[in-house]
This record gives C-alpha cells, structure tokens and sequence, in this order.
C-alpha cells in the first residue's frame, strides 16, 4: 500500500479482497497513511472482523459467494477507479518485498537475543513459517536467502507448514511440477485455508528447497524435496495443541491458524526428521514466526486446550512421520 501511495500519491484508493485477516491489515496500514480503503469481504466472513475492519476507516462491501465472488468484485472496483488499486493478499513483488522486513528484524535480534542460551549466533538454522496464500512463505525465503548471503552464512532452512484439508503448497510440492488445487477445504485453520493459493509460491518453493536462494524473477522449477525447505502438513489436532500450548505459556490467544507454525518447534519427532532426513545440526537455532489470525476468543481456547499435548499426523515432504 506505501508503494501504491508513492506511484499514485495521498489520492489512492486502494481496494482489497480478504476473508479478514489481510483486509484488517489492510485497513490498519491505510489507516496509518491517512489514504482510502475499501474491503471485499466473503458471504462468511465473521461480523467481528468487519466490525473491527470498519474501525480503521476503511470501507467493507460484501460479496454473495465466496472470496472468488469478492475478489472479482474487488477487481472491477480498482479498475473503474482512476485513483483505483487493487492489493492483493497474497501475490505481487511489492508485498513480498515488503515481508522481507521480518526476516531483516530477525536477523538484527537474533545476535543479541542467543546470547541468553550461552551459544551466541548471527543467523537462524530454521524458520517455520504457516502457509496460507504463500505471500508470506515468498518473502521469508527471499529475504533469508538475501540476509545470508549479505552475512556469508547458510541460507536458513524454512518450514513451510499448512494444516491437512487445506494443504495446496504441502500437496503441491511433493510433487514434481502439478499445482494441486484442495477441492473440499475442510480444516479448521480458516485463516490459511484456500482452495488454492500463489502458483509463484509453489514455483519459488520448489527452487528454494533445491538450492536456498531466490530472487523475484526465477524461471520455471521442477523438482520435489530439497535440502533448504520443508513442505510440512499437520493435522488440525497438532495446530490446535501447539496454539493452546503457545497461549497457556505466552499469556497471549493463539489461533489454530498460528498453532500450525507452531507445531515444529512442539513436536519433537519433526525436528528429529529435520536432523536426519536435511542433515541439519543436532543444535538448532529455531525461529517461529507466530502470526495471523484474530479468530480466536476464551471459547476457542478452550476447543484447544482438549487437543491436549497433541496426536494427530504430521507429514513431511509427502512422508507421514507421526499418526
């Protein structure tokens, strides 16, 4: 949206299709630069999240149908309007740039930050990172490759973690050039399910694992597996269990969504895959990215707290390693 302002100036509208979570970050931030916004919103996108998207300022249109009905609507909007452009939640170099900010903070924290474990480091091992769209998977892989680069240290290692029924990246990826569209979406985690998400995601994953670099104009990648990422698919019951684990230790309400990030770090037998199957170190920086997802309430919590310590199947690079 600030690369939107700077080619168009204060008079920008832009528009913006989401199931929630990306059009109240939309709001927030049109908000904070003081330009228009509207947000195409789904036929079931919660009231509360329209509520709170209506605070910021920005302006909600409900489409009847799913978020393709919205994001069409959305489309017709921004090119009607000379002032008009459309965001999109998950795709564009501009918003995978723009998520290369995060890996830049982790790198700057982490030397001072791993001096408390007595083993004091400039880099991560390993980012897990929860797969909706992929947007935010592009930009953590482009921006470790560049940190690492810049420092002269291995390219981070990055597990890509979708919840089981809704797994288009996981599926995609452990095979050897399909894109896998989920046909009947059904887990829980609503904040990254798509029937289909970033082909450019899975393009840019595929040549990821293989080699741990990446820029935002690689050609075609074949090739399933790689030594620097993981394509991860936990079950709803292992998201839930690291969520309500997260909340009882952070203090903070962790979404299902956010637990399958979350999950790696929760599950002893995916770090143990990830030391014998990537050659990986016995001695792991881990760095969890936990994000996403303002579904959640005391109610919600409680639904997490009876997955307990966790069960349920975990499956890495197309290998179930747990049941």
């Amino acid at each position: 949206m600030y690369a939107a302002m700077q080619r168009i100036g204060p008079q920008v509208h832009c528009v913006v299709a989401s199931g929630g979570n990306a059009g109240q970050a939309a709001a927030r931030t049109a908000k904070e630069l003081g330009v228009k916004c509207t947000v195409h919103v789904h036929l079931h996108t919660e009231q509360g999240i329209v509520n709170r998207i209506e605070a910021w300022g920005a302006t909600v249109k409900r489409a009847q149908g799913a978020w393709i009905q919205a994001n069409k609507a959305a489309l017709a909007m921004a090119r009607d309007d000379p002032n008009g452009v459309y965001i999109h939640p998950f795709e564009g170099d501009d918003l995978v740039l723009g998520h290369t900010c995060i890996v830049d903070e982790m790198y700057d924290d982490i030397p001072e930050v791993s001096k408390e474990s007595g083993e004091p480091t400039d880099h991560p091992d390993v980012i897990t990172v929860a797969v909706g769209g992929g947007g935010l998977l592009r930009g953590v892989m482009l921006g470790g490759y560049e940190r690492a680069l810049e420092q002269g240290t291995p390219s981070p290692h990055v597990v890509a973690v979708s919840t089981i029924g809704g797994d288009f990246f996981s599926q995609s990826l452990w095979t050897e050039d399909e894109f896998v569209e989920v046909e009947d979406p059904f887990s829980l985690a609503k904040s990254l399910v798509c029937k289909s998400g970033s082909p450019i995601a899975v393009r840019d994953g595929r040549y990821y694992a293989k080699n741990g670099q990446l820029s935002l104009d690689i050609g075609e990648t074949k090739g399933k597996a790689g030594p620097y990422l993981t394509a991860l698919s936990v079950d709803d019951a292992r998201a839930g269990s690291a969520a309500w684990q997260a909340t009882d230790e952070l203090g903070t309400m962790i979404e299902l969504s956010t637990g399958a990030a979350l999950a790696p770090a929760q599950n002893k037998c995916v770090l143990d895959w990830l030391v014998r199957e990537k050659n990986l170190s016995q001695k792991l920086n881990v760095v969890v990215i936990v994000c996403g997802g303002t579904r959640v309430d005391l109610e919600e919590v409680e639904k997490h707290r009876l997955y307990g310590q966790g069960s349920g199947k975990i499956i890495a690079d197309g290998h179930v390693i747990a049941e």
